[in-house]
């Protein structure tokens, strides 16, 4: 049928094809290479809730990001090519590739080549990402982003001495020893102290500045 079929194998560079019926007739087909799209480039910041005292840190996206429970990430990424659209949510590895729906799905702000947005995660697992360009859908994406978000225990306080009721003599001096630990740090610890029997408001005494994540100490009363 006059048709004739050549298989190229992988194509690296440019490439002129040149078909030739043997005689005075000839076509040429000129085949250039372009890079397949991607995302990449990605940044991640920690901003930590403000009770916490912690001050914004950076974070690798290629590791655990391990992050108490309300911290704000904000997320940037670059594309080789012009974007239409980039979110993030939680999936397995078998749904990064599909169209099946992302959990807890955040859409990040496109800008040219560039998608950043911000979000406050709320459960641990990995994010996937979805990227379309402004022509097709890239494929080549960043790994996900490996989030363990870790709830804040309260604090706990504790009287190791002495234990139980005392009885004493009012003119007695009484060594109480104490134990403070919460797991992101104390910014303070202090005594209230009221005389029972009394409706006089607490008296405060201030123990210790805090910044530790446990604080153990004696007052004497």
């Amino acid at each position: 049928d006059g048709r004739a079929v050549a298989e190229l194998g992988n194509v690296t560079a440019e490439l002129a094809v040149v078909v030739s019926d043997g005689r005075a007739g000839r076509d040429s087909l000129l085949i250039g290479v372009v890079d397949r799209p991607f995302l990449g480039d990605v940044e991640v910041m920690a901003r930590y809730p403000a009770y916490l005292g912690r001050g914004d840190e950076r974070l690798a996206a290629d590791a655990a990001i391990r992050v108490p429970a309300g911290t704000r990430l904000e997320i940037a990424a670059r594309s080789s090519t012009p974007l239409a659209a980039v979110s993030l949510g939680l999936g397995d590895a078998t749904m990064a590739a599909s169209a099946a729906p992302l959990r807890e799905a955040v859409t990040l702000r496109v800008d040219a080549t560039r998608a950043s947005g911000s979000f406050v995660p709320t459960r641990s697992g990995q994010y996937q990402w979805r990227a379309d360009g402004a022509s097709q859908q890239i494929a080549d994406l960043p790994p996900p982003l490996d989030i363990d978000v870790v709830p804040d225990s309260l604090p706990r306080v504790e009287i190791l001495a002495p234990t139980g009721e005392r009885m004493v003599d009012p003119q007695a001096v009484l060594a109480v020893e104490l134990l403070a630990q919460d797991d992101y740090g104390l910014r303070e610890v202090a005594l209230r102290l009221q005389r029972a029997g009394e409706d006089a408001p607490f008296a405060t005494v201030s123990l210790d500045a805090g910044s530790d994540v446990i604080w153990s100490g004696v007052h004497t009363l």
